[in-house]
């Protein structure tokens, strides 16, 4: 499919003369690529001019016998990692995958799968500055609605599924110290940190990747030698002190699960919410130290059981967890950061906000009490921080349930929302998984 030259769409301002000369010295002595400079179409907001230029190359400037053509903003620069035979290899590779863009270099992306040894699917992403667009995706752009508060690349993000990136980079932003289109870029380094921090996090969570397949083969089947009807896991519920109504709720949802050994925890009160919760959660662990524990609970008294729990597959989660060397096994969290597939039903995820049920290891307690805490501290942001090895069920197990309306922010709607939209998210990573099988040995 892939040809030379390529054409290639650069937008640049007459008056950018610093930027142009930027970008026709990353292009020299490149043959595989044919230039155009690109005036952008006029508009008073500069992310409306963005995709009116983009409709505009797609709607006047492609050729009809063009499978694709190279968006690039003036700011392009290309990477060491760039290299001819590359692009041309990734591009033909994408275009087999039926893409819809491929991205030489991103300065944020969340959501990201290995299919190919130089190629990611991702979710959301920032930055346009060199993009391949195929043709099967030209009609959707020209077709989308665009409004004044939208952005590009946003848009992009939402529009198509079948988004793939390059990595390493073989593009990134050269600093000009201003931006024509994000001004909170115009401060000196931020645009640098941004691609440096994304291409780690690729790295990094690849890497856990890696590592979690080979773990997972060192992995023994010891199931059907376990009497599930001798496990009692400790459990405790945090409950605030006069919360009867909270109190009578959770304790309807234990009954008739004997798998639980429920303990009913008063909450320490603190003028700072954040930290009486992890006051609470250091007394339960040293509860647990004394009780020769080698695994608990935490339960807070909002949590609900999801229709996916099952005692069988709860247990075996739990005792394959610990193989796995998780610190916490955590049933549903309503945000997180970066995850990967690690089992069938067990992600690993590298940060997380609200989960309302969490299964804590032994190997975790003494970094719980030793960990320093102040009037800032959160549970999750602690948790973060002491152990890289955290996994997440899926499908969720436990959803937060909200009994009062007394916050608006945290509206049963918005809290069902949150941890739908989670949910979606690792659907997606699942779909993607199953579309593009990749062995990393």
């Amino acid at each position: 499919m892939c040809k030379s030259p390529i054409p290639t769409f650069i937008i640049n301002l007459k008056a950018r003369t610093d930027r142009k000369k930027n970008f026709l010295k990353e292009f020299s002595g490149r043959d595989e690529f044919k230039l155009n400079i690109i005036e952008p179409k006029k508009h008073d907001i500069s992310r409306v001019s963005l995709w009116k230029t983009i409709n505009h190359i797609i709607e006047n400037m492609v050729n009809p016998n063009d499978d694709y053509f190279i968006l690039c903003e003036d700011d392009h620069q290309f990477t060491e990692c760039y290299k001819k035979e590359l692009l041309f290899e990734c591009i033909n590779q994408a275009n087999d995958l039926n893409a819809d863009i491929l991205s030489g270099g991103v300065s944020g992306v969340s959501h990201f799968v290995q299919v190919r040894p130089d190629i990611f699917w991702m979710g959301n992403f920032t930055g346009l500055q060199f993009t391949i667009i195929y043709r099967r995706f030209f009609k959707i752009i020209t077709n989308a609605v665009f409004a004044d508060t939208d952005i590009a690349d946003v848009k992009i993000s939402k529009l198509s599924e079948r988004k793939f990136l390059i990595h390493p980079f073989i593009s990134t932003q050269k600093e000009f110290g201003y931006s024509d289109v994000t001004p909170l870029n115009n401060n000196q380094g931020r645009v640098d940190k941004f691609f440096d921090w994304a291409s780690h996090t690729i790295k990094y969570v690849n890497d856990v990747s890696i590592f979690y397949k080979h773990q997972k083969k060192e992995i023994f089947t010891v199931h059907d030698a376990i009497n599930y009807e001798n496990i009692y896991i400790p459990t405790y519920i945090v409950n605030l002190p006069g919360r009867t109504d909270h109190l009578a709720y959770i304790t309807k949802q234990f009954e008739g699960k004997a798998e639980f050994a429920v303990k009913v925890i008063d909450a320490i009160e603190h003028k700072k919410s954040n930290l009486g919760r992890w006051l609470t959660i250091r007394k339960i662990v040293e509860q647990a130290i004394k009780n020769e524990d080698n695994m608990i609970i935490i339960c807070d008294d909002d949590h609900e059981f999801t229709n996916h729990y099952s005692k069988h597959d709860f247990i075996e989660n739990i005792i394959e967890a610990n193989m796995l060397g998780a610190g916490i096994l955590i049933g549903g969290t309503d945000r997180f950061g970066n995850v990967t597939l690690v089992t069938e039903n067990k992600f690993w995820i590298d940060s997380y906000f609200n989960a309302p049920f969490m299964v804590i290891y032994e190997s975790l307690f003494t970094s719980i009490l030793d960990a320093p805490y102040d009037e800032k501290t959160t549970a999750n942001g602690v948790f973060s921080k002491i152990t890289s090895n955290k996994l997440l069920v899926f499908p969720f197990i436990s959803v937060r349930r909200v009994l009062e309306e007394s916050n608006k922010a945290n509206t049963a709607d918005h809290i069902d929302k949150l941890f739908q939209s989670t949910s979606a998210s690792i659907e997606m990573m699942i779909k993607v998984t199953n579309m593009y099988p990749y062995d990393h040995s």
